[in-house]
């Protein structure tokens, strides 16, 4: 199942609520603001309880894939049928790109947000308004396989990247801004 950014579906409150940093003084990471997006499943029937966080720079380029569990273990052994070495808690999402400074960004993420209740019960509520939604329409009819990576090649005026055929411009061009 191909994941949908929040952003996409409710960009009014991403514009507010996706959790972002500002790398401001010289460390292993370049200077700049990084966005943690928040990606769900959209399968109506699918109970997962998780959601797969890209690491996105303003330098238009995925840093990571993390995922991040808030369930106990035996729940995600149930869900899924085997035991997960990821899930619970913060890791990186298994087969998913992960750049150079990854490990950076899962320890900012599990020492900045996933200690944080307020963000770990917003990543709830995300998740909770992502599934009643699906409920009711088929968030899925308009992904397209265009990756994040493809941004740069798309104009403001053009469909946006993340499959939701939405001009770029009022979509995920506000995210990144």
């Amino acid at each position: 199942m191909q994941l949908i950014c929040f952003t996409n579906i409710f960009p009014k409150i991403a514009e507010t609520e996706t959790r972002y940093i500002h790398i401001l003084e010289k460390c292993e990471v370049p200077l700049g603001k990084y966005y943690f997006l928040e990606m769900y499943c959209p399968d109506s029937d699918c109970d997962c309880r998780k959601v797969d966080i890209i690491v996105y720079g303003e330098d238009d380029k995925v840093h990571a894939t993390l995922t991040f569990g808030w369930e106990d273990k035996a729940y995600y052994t149930n869900h899924f049928g085997f035991e997960s070495s990821e899930l619970p808690g913060p890791d990186f999402s298994p087969m998913q790109f992960n750049g150079p400074f990854a490990k950076f960004f899962l320890k900012e993420f599990s020492f900045n947000c996933y200690i944080d209740k307020r963000y770990v019960d917003r990543l709830k509520r995300h998740y909770q308004m992502i599934k009643e939604k699906a409920k009711k329409e088929d968030l899925c009819q308009n992904l397209r396989s265009t990756s994040f990576s493809d941004k740069e090649k798309i104009g403001r005026n053009e469909l946006c990247f993340c499959g939701s055929q939405k001009k770029y411009k009022h979509c995920c061009m506000k995210v990144f801004k």
